[in-house]
């Protein structure tokens, strides 16, 4: 969890720094734009940006690849990148645009939802008070009209009040909240299913607009718009067509059906034919979007239909049960009100589908703008163009695509109106020309029919173009994903993540290496290397061999070593010693002892006054006392 928040806390600071870089150079990038551009680039297996946690140095690699690819372009290049985040962003599918709209409503009607279900009532005031809370939610969740108009909401607490009295409050506080929120919807859909039916009979329908008219209206201008922005937009990608088809000269060799490109005398600039490139690919996309939205608008048209007659037919059945009835089973007209609403409420969500779709079209109108050539250059495409004439009737002498010309596959379209470009690469377009002329999109002639390899479907604009890449099919397979590599644009354009990811570095070197080619010449010095004298040289065998029986002996010996521990840890510890100094003590005086030597010896041998002998020793206190005139001696001999 902690590495998934550091690596999420990186992305945010490189695509800080890209916006950055790239504002510093003129050009306005979103962060979206500049996180979607990241993310192609470490797809890309040239820059090696693993899954691992980056370096540094990668890091700033990915922030400066990333700023080059979005400031050096001088044509739309970055421009279509933020059209394409921006439309994977906010385009979605019709259900998932309705539950984003209901999840809308719930949250905005939650907090007076959550006062219904936890009132407590003590009064009939706070009957009366909770009773106006529920019609308020029951008119905000339908939809129908504005509940802070007073008409609006007398007319919806006359309908609530005729199937759900102020009586009936007492046994829904009783009730769970699962209970009282599975009933709310219930008496929102009955409640609509009255208004309606009274609208329709010109006895209420205040705040209820008539939505199967405006819908028709809505649905028609933005189909006839889309229609006229496809038209335009086809015009155009067919006028820079030509111009390419101008820059570029094919000839056909007649002895093996093998086509050649060539580059006319430069007619533009480089950096003009760049710009031509660049804006086909711009227009092309921005097409295909135009093309996703009316298909989306069509089914809304079919579906509108469809669902205002169901509309109109449940009205006619209520009226022929309700008709000279004054009392009519709840049974029976509840479940024809509930119906109604429903159908109601559909009509609704294809009014918030059109409001999506047509606010995605005016945002694509104003990113669609491309950067114009000069009106030099237009002048000088415009008179060398082909006329569309002599490219239609190059096309009426269309071929079959023979497949014993080719080493691929061949596939023939039974139903060509029915093909979806999308499974065929390069969305349809001639994966000849898309090569030979390093990134220029011609459309493709289906009726000639497809070439598969390795499990890919590719088409071209001519035989001898399905010829010339049949016979070296991989050779531009791994050009044409050098070429997508190089333009960010067009891995979105084709729709190629998945083939982009699994490109492996060894695939990316053996594809350039295919690519780049070119005639040199090397010269060999004379001596390269420096002349050198070994003087351990011997010219004498037997000198080696007294080496190799001395290596041998060496081998046969055992060196003994020892390792400390705290030498293991690789540590330099240093001790500060004190210097040594002397020390003395002084006491107060000088003094000593000495003790008497313990000597033993018989009393009496030499006869004296005691009786007995015995052994004594030198203790003077057991010898008696001697006067001043006696004298006692004592031979210790």
């Amino acid at each position: 969890m902690n590495r998934l928040i550091e690596t999420k806390n990186i992305f945010k600071f490189i695509t800080k720094e890209i916006t950055t870089k790239c504002a510093a150079k003129g050009q306005n990038i979103s962060t979206a734009c500049a996180l979607r551009i990241m993310k192609i680039t470490m797809q890309n297996p040239e820059y090696e940006f693993g899954a691992e946690m980056l370096t540094r140095g990668q890091i700033q690699q990915l922030i400066m690849t990333c700023v080059s690819k979005l400031t050096d372009s001088i044509g739309s290049s970055s421009r279509t990148i933020e059209m394409q985040v921006y439309f994977s962003s906010h385009y979605a599918t019709k259900d998932e645009i309705i539950m984003e709209h209901r999840r809308t409503v719930l949250s905005r009607t939650e907090p007076l939802i959550a006062e219904i279900k936890d009132a407590v009532v003590t009064s009939n005031e706070d009957m009366r008070h909770l009773y106006r809370k529920l019609v308020v939610v029951i008119t905000l969740l339908s939809g129908l009209g504005n509940p802070t108009a007073s008409t609006v909401l007398k007319e919806a607490t006359a309908a609530l009040h005729s199937v759900f009295p102020l009586s009936e409050l007492t046994r829904f506080m009783t009730l769970s909240d699962d209970d009282k929120m599975r009933q709310i919807v219930e008496l929102k859909q009955i409640v609509s299913g009255i208004r309606l039916f009274n609208r329709d009979s010109h006895k209420g329908g205040e705040g209820i607009d008539d939505m199967p008219t405006i819908l028709q209206q809505a649905v028609a201008a933005t189909r006839d718009l889309l229609m006229q922005a496809i038209q335009e937009t086809q015009e155009q990608v067919e006028r820079l067509t030509g111009y390419l088809e101008t820059v570029y000269c094919e000839t056909v060799q007649a002895d093996s059906d093998t086509l050649r490109v060539s580059v006319v005398t430069p007619v533009i600039a480089d950096e003009e034919l760049a710009l031509l490139k660049e804006n086909t690919v711009h227009l092309i996309q921005y097409l295909i979007y135009l093309r996703t939205l009316l298909d989306d608008v069509q089914m809304c048209e079919k579906d509108i239909v469809i669902l205002c007659s169901r509309v109109t037919e449940r009205l006619l059945q209520l009226h022929d049960t309700v008709r000279y009835r004054t009392a009519i089973p709840t049974n029976q007209v509840y479940p024809q009100f509930m119906d109604l609403s429903m159908s109601w409420f559909s009509l609704q969500n294809q009014m918030i589908i059109l409001s999506t779709l047509s606010q995605i079209i005016y945002t694509l109108q104003n990113m669609a703008k491309v950067q114009p050539l000069s009106d030099e250059n237009i002048q000088i495409l415009s008179s060398q163009q082909k006329s569309t004439s002599a490219r239609i009737s190059m096309l009426d002498r269309v071929k079959k695509i023979k497949p014993s010309k080719v080493k691929c596959e061949v596939l023939e379209l039974v139903n060509i109106e029915n093909c979806d470009p999308k499974k065929i690469q390069y969305y349809g377009h001639c994966a000849f020309r898309f090569v030979e002329m390093d990134g220029c999109l011609f459309p493709a002639v289906l009726s000639l029919g497809l070439l598969r390899y390795k499990g890919l479907l590719f088409a071209f604009s001519s035989v001898e173009a399905a010829y010339t890449f049949g016979r070296d099919p991989d050779r531009y397979y791994q050009h044409g994903l050098d070429i997508v590599v190089r333009r960010p644009e067009l891995i979105v354009l084709f729709n190629m993540d998945e083939q982009i990811q699994n490109l492996k570095p060894s695939c990316k070197m053996a594809m350039s290496a295919v690519v780049q080619k070119c005639d040199s010449q090397t010269q060999t010095e004379t001596h390269p290397v420096p002349s050198h004298i070994d003087p351990t040289y011997s010219w004498n065998i037997w000198d080696y061999k007294r080496q190799a029986v001395h290596l041998a002996d060496i081998c046969k010996s055992v060196t003994h070593s020892t390792q400390t521990i705290e030498s293991t840890k690789r540590l330099h510890i240093g001790v500060q010693a004190t210097p040594t100094r002397s020390a003395g003590m002084q006491v107060m005086q000088h003094s000593a002892t000495n003790t008497a030597t313990l000597r033993s010896y018989i009393v009496g041998l030499r006869g004296n006054w005691l009786r007995d002998q015995f052994m004594a020793n030198n203790l003077w206190s057991y010898l008696p006392k001697c006067t001043g005139t006696e004298k006692t001696s004592i031979d210790y001999s």
